[in-house]
């Protein structure tokens, strides 16, 4: 039966600058992001709707942990022109601020585009988790500020390619 599967989008090859992430197939629900390619040069905004429920970056069997911490969860190439992810206002888990993406709470900084506008960016106060791979990939952005409420900072989660980093907080563990 169709409930017994678990259908997720995982890339997209297309000529769109928006693309809007599938809420069915072939009569099939999907509410999973899985391994995010984007195999796109033209493709900048991403649309998240409120039936995703899951982001993660590879399938690995367990859907309900929700997201892993290994790997980016969104994949392109070096000429992407990849600049904001907006998320449906409904959608219960994930929220959009600014063209990044978010746990619904804001605690959970998931992915920052690779070319979204702007040299400087300060990490929202709610942020406690920095996810691997959130900051990696980075165009225009040369200065980040890390505030006080971050706690936990995993690995490749912020670029190298940063002129200037700053972090308001002496307690952030990095995993």
């Amino acid at each position: 039966t169709k409930e017994n599967y678990i259908i997720a989008v995982c890339g997209y090859e297309g000529n769109e600058a928006v693309i809007t992430i599938p809420t069915e197939v072939e009569g099939y629900n999907i509410n999973y992001i899985m391994g995010f390619r984007l195999f796109s040069d033209t493709v900048e905004t991403i649309k998240i709707p409120k039936e995703i429920t899951y982001i993660r970056d590879d399938y690995d069997g367990d859907p309900n942990i929700g997201l892993s911490r290994n790997k980016s969860y969104f994949k392109f190439n070096k000429t992407t022109n990849f600049k904001e992810i907006i998320v449906d206002s409904e959608n219960e888990k994930f929220m959009s601020k600014d063209g990044v993406l978010f746990s619904k709470s804001g605690y959970t900084l998931y992915f920052y585009p690779p070319k979204k506008l702007g040299t400087e960016y300060m990490v929202p106060s709610t942020v406690g988790t920095i996810e691997t791979g959130a900051l990696w990939y980075l165009i225009y952005l040369k200065s980040l500020t890390i505030p006080q409420s971050v706690r936990y900072i995993c690995e490749y989660s912020i670029s190298e390619s940063l002129e200037k980093f700053i972090i308001e907080t002496q307690r952030a563990e990095l995993t």
